[in-house]
C-alpha cells in the first residue's frame, strides 16, 4: 500500500475512521506523548509534523503545524482536524 503526502487544502474530502486503529495500551500513550510534543514544537517553533492517518480510503501521511490537541481531534495549521483514534504514527522533524 502507498502512503501518500496530503497538504491542508487536499485532506477534506477524505473521511477518517472513527474506530481506534492501535491495539496496544502502550502504542496509544506513546501516540499521545508524541502528539504533545509535535504540539510544543510546533506551537514554539513551528516544527512540522508527519502524521500517518488510516482513512476509509486507506493509509494517508499529512504534514502539517499541530496547534492544538483535545481528547478527539487533533488540529492543524489551516484548520484541518484529524480524528486522534486514526493516527497510527507522529514524527517531528
Amino acid at each position: 500500500m502507498k502512503n501518500l503526502l496530503f497538504t491542508n487544502e487536499e485532506i477534506l474530502p477524505y473521511d477518517f475512521v472513527k474506530s481506534e486503529v492501535l491495539k496496544d495500551s502502550e502504542l496509544i500513550q506513546r501516540r499521545k506523548d508524541n502528539l504533545y510534543m509535535a504540539l510544543i514544537l510546533g506551537r514554539n517553533y513551528n516544527k512540522l509534523a508527519r502524521i500517518n492517518a488510516v482513512s476509509t480510503e486507506g493509509k494517508k501521511q499529512i504534514e502539517g503545524v499541530v496547534l492544538a490537541i483535545t481528547e478527539e481531534y487533533v488540529i492543524i495549521k489551516g484548520g484541518t482536524k484529524i480524528p486522534v483514534c486514526c493516527i497510527e504514527e507522529t514524527r517531528i522533524y
